[in-house]
């Protein structure tokens, strides 16, 4: 069994104090993590990936959890970033309002991770890449990489042969089910403790060592998924039907009329580069047209065709990106669309 580093913990019984506490830490130069369920960083923190100064738990903080429709009657709906993940995937509201989002949520982990960790904690979920998430012992022995904690002055990378930019992938399941949605998340400071409100795809950017463009002393508040047209399913691609983080997930959304002409599509997917990718030049394949089998192959080629995972996990990625089709394909199925599920 790993032990816990030794760690100065601090617990807020308020949000006001969470951030002051988290900008305090900025302001002196230290390392602070914020704590929600804890299944990703615990874990990480044993074997050493991480090092903070500071343990930032949110475990006593009320009233940023649960669901509910946006006052302002447009039927966004709200949900707080320290909602279980096992809530998030039976709740009523999102059920009614974001199904995608409920079932992209029960696929995650084991039934015991998902009533601890937390909807804001899988959308800051670190990257992973075979290389880093070992022990210390191992990762030395290996000469360590880009992403590893007190690693030499100019370390290799091992995945990409001369690459001096860290490539581990994203792993998170609901960041490409929101982002196809089109949600917005709402940070928080000290010095804006109402927070402001972005879209969730800039969260994130393509650099494996920092994968969130969250600034030192912010804090995911709330996610917020507006109320359209957009008809959206996930597929998730993984080494066992359970527990296993996704080696491929893809959201499709699709906006089409009722004669199943589509207006506009979206495929987003996860565990291919560090940030949630979504798949660029599709209107050309798709507006405009019927989504009958021609047209989905047609969509799935050209999505193998611009995603190229690479060998963070250790899987084939030859399978893995011939199976990006094949997920885009059931993904469109279980929309209605294509003749086959």
């Amino acid at each position: 069994m790993l032990p816990l580093p030794n760690l100065e913990v601090e617990v807020p019984r308020s949000l006001e104090e969470a951030l002051t506490i988290l900008a305090r830490a900025a302001a002196e130069g230290r390392r602070a993590r914020v704590l929600a369920g804890g299944t990703d960083l615990v874990p990480n923190l044993k074997r050493g990936q991480e090092a903070p100064a500071l343990l930032v738990s949110l475990a006593a903080l009320r009233g940023l959890d649960g669901a509910s429709e946006a006052p302002d009657g447009s039927g966004a709906l709200h949900v707080g970033a320290l909602t279980r993940l096992a809530d998030v995937a039976r709740h009523p509201l999102v059920r009614a309002r974001a199904a995608v989002l409920a079932r992209a949520a029960s696929l995650i982990a084991s039934p015991q991770i998902r009533e601890m960790a937390t909807l804001g904690g899988n959308l800051c979920l670190d990257t992973r890449c075979r290389h880093v998430n070992q022990t210390e012992f191992w990762r030395d022995a290996l000469g360590n990489c880009i992403k590893a904690p007190g690693a030499q002055a100019a370390p290799p990378c091992h995945v990409v042969q001369g690459g001096r930019r860290c490539v581990a992938s994203a792993s998170a399941d609901l960041p490409p089910v929101l982002v196809a949605l089109g949600a917005r998340v709402t940070i928080a400071s000290a010095s804006s403790p109402g927070g402001r409100t972005v879209e969730l795809a800039s969260l994130y950017r393509n650099d494996g060592v920092a994968p969130l463009t969250l600034a030192a002393g912010e804090l995911l508040t709330e996610v917020i998924v507006p109320a359209s047209a957009w008809r959206v399913a996930y597929q998730k691609l993984r080494a066992r039907q359970a527990i296993d983080f996704p080696v491929l997930g893809v959201a499709v959304a699709v906006d089409a009329d009722e004669a199943g002409i589509c207006r506009a599509l979206r495929v987003v997917a996860t565990g291919v580069t560090p940030a949630p990718r979504a798949v660029a030049k599709l209107d050309a394949v798709a507006v405009g047209k019927r989504l009958d089998r021609e047209v989905v192959a047609a969509i799935g080629a050209r999505c193998r065709d611009g995603l190229h995972p690479l060998s963070t996990f250790g899987d084939d990625t030859e399978w893995r990106r011939d199976m990006i089709p094949v997920l885009v394909r059931r993904a469109l199925g279980e929309l209605g669309f294509g003749g086959q599920a």
